[in-house]
């Protein structure tokens, strides 16, 4: 994973690197990486829908948590790096990856 430094928000877009996923989303903000995903049962794992928010330096991961439904997760990592940016910056405004995608399909989303 590479994270761009001082990038300006990119938007949500398919990650790659989740390739076994129902679905998976990444964005960048100035230098952070947002992920949002939705994984299948597998191996004996229960299905999982959840995000991380890692930090510019060192691709260190910051945060991490579980949601309901994917757009949630998108929600709580960007809130997740509002939150760390407030502590972290004095002056830093709402961080929000635009643009978003359209709500998950009736029926999808909820853990199982």
């Amino acid at each position: 994973m590479s994270l761009p430094s001082k990038q300006t928000a990119t938007g949500w877009h398919p990650d790659p690197e989740f390739w076994s996923a129902h679905r998976a989303e990444h964005c960048f903000v100035e230098g952070y990486e947002l992920i949002a995903f939705d994984l299948p049962a597998a191996n004996g794992f229960p299905a999982e829908i959840g995000w991380e928010l890692f930090g510019a330096e060192y691709a260190t991961l910051i945060a991490t948590g579980l949601a309901v439904t994917f757009d949630a997760a998108k929600a709580a990592a960007e809130a997740a790096l509002a939150e760390h940016a407030s502590r972290s910056l004095s002056d830093s405004g709402p961080v929000v990856c635009t643009p978003r995608e359209a709500d998950e399909p009736a029926g999808r989303g909820a853990l199982e």
